[in-house]
């Protein structure tokens, strides 16, 4: 058995490390002045997944993706900016999120408990950036098998990622499980793909009755999909 994880808002809190990087944006920048970070994550956010999916369909560059994430946000307030500085702006914003990406304070005690598994991940996102945030979390090295959607060529929910990944554990995949936050990227994804899917739903939300649901890792060491097997 491969128990796979994904990393953003499943492993590591990437909605605070958002928030602490567009402080920056608030604290410095006049046309932000009077909004904060929890005003301007939604619309980031939206932003975020329009040119991160283009980026992900191979539609536009990863530099594109990033420019185009700053012009749209200023564009929204009737400000243009030019691309050297929006991608001066951005890498300054993406450094300060890479940084403040922190591991829940449930990861790593469960994955130590999980020792005698194979552990693995599965995530959509740039390859570096994503090892980055496990070594920088002292995580990496819980893993055997590290799949990201930019190094396979291919992206949750796609089933071809699930698969993949379970082929290179040297695992079936009706013999995996597969843990995430999100219900139709991570939990619906990997079920479909043929795994056992759990959701992480963290905000213990009342969706989706009747799906596979944890709300902290610490349920996961007594899930019945885990009970006399290792």
């Amino acid at each position: 058995m491969t128990i796979f994880f994904d990393i953003d808002d499943t492993l590591l809190d990437s909605e605070s490390a958002h928030r602490a990087a567009l402080r920056i944006f608030c604290e410095e920048i006049p046309i932000f002045r009077g909004e904060t970070p929890d005003s301007l994550l939604p619309e980031w956010f939206a932003i975020n997944d329009k040119y991160l999916t283009l980026y992900f369909e191979h539609k536009i560059s990863l530099e594109q993706q990033r420019i185009s994430r700053i012009r749209s946000l200023w564009g929204n307030r009737g400000m243009s900016v030019t691309d050297d500085l929006a991608h001066k702006i951005f890498s300054r914003y993406y450094q300060c999120f890479l940084h403040s990406c922190s591991a829940f304070p449930d990861t790593v005690p469960c994955l130590q408990k999980l020792k005698g598994y194979r552990l693995g991940i599965i995530s959509n996102g740039i390859t570096d950036d994503q090892i980055f945030k496990l070594k920088n979390n002292h995580l990496f090295h819980f893993f055997s098998t590290v799949i990201i959607s930019d190094m396979m060529g291919v992206v949750k929910p796609e089933k071809a990622i699930f698969q993949q990944a379970a082929l290179i554990s040297g695992a079936e995949v009706s013999d995996c499980i597969f843990i995430g936050n999100s219900y139709e990227t991570d939990y619906l994804g990997s079920l479909q793909a043929g795994m056992k899917a759990i959701w992480l739903d963290r905000k213990n939300s009342n969706e989706h009755p009747g799906s596979e649901k944890i709300v902290a890792f610490d349920e996961l060491t007594n899930h019945p999909f885990l009970r006399g097997k290792s």
